[in-house]
């Protein structure tokens, strides 16, 4: 039986230099009111965390390896991931049914890899900004065919005008 992690709405989830590979599914739904949040140990701007002096950056903490069907983050942000390079969400090979809706991806070196993804994987609603920064890829969304996106994503800057650097 594949092991389901939930996360509660508001909760904040700090990384430094770690990826954490996931072999069952996560279940992160905020809400709008209550986001879930991944950052850096870093980011004294989420709940007073600070594991240092030093502002956080990109690649702070390194991803999220999806090996399993069925995770859901849904009202969640993602910044100062991408220690080696990697995205802040990697999509395993051939994984299905992961959502991905109301998120938000900033200063991370990639936001998502959906690129080996499964059918019915769906990414929807979210914002993608000031990502590309030392990523392999160097692109805030990577995917394939397999991948139902459409245009309620958006890919800008902070600001919400210039399009992402990739």
């Amino acid at each position: 039986m594949a092991v389901i992690v939930a996360i509660s709405p508001g909760f904040t989830v700090v990384g430094f230099a770690v990826q954490l590979i996931v072999g069952g599914s996560i279940d992160a739904a905020g809400s709008a009111g209550s986001p879930i949040t991944f950052t850096s140990a870093r980011d004294s701007t989420i709940g007073g965390i600070s594991a240092s002096s030093s502002s956080p950056q990109v690649a702070d903490w390194d991803s999220i390896v999806l090996n399993n069907a069925g995770s859901v983050f849904q009202y969640c942000n993602f910044s100062y991931s991408g220690y080696n390079g990697d995205p802040a969400i990697t999509i395993g090979g051939n994984v299905a049914n992961t959502t991905i809706d109301h998120s938000t991806f900033f200063d991370n070196a990639m936001g998502v890899d959906a690129s080996n993804a499964g059918s019915s994987t769906t990414i929807t609603n979210d914002r993608f900004y000031a990502n590309a920064g030392g990523g392999v890829v160097d692109y805030p969304l990577y995917i394939d065919t397999n991948v139902s996106l459409d245009d309620t994503n958006s890919f800008t800057d902070l600001a919400g005008a210039s399009p992402n650097t990739y």
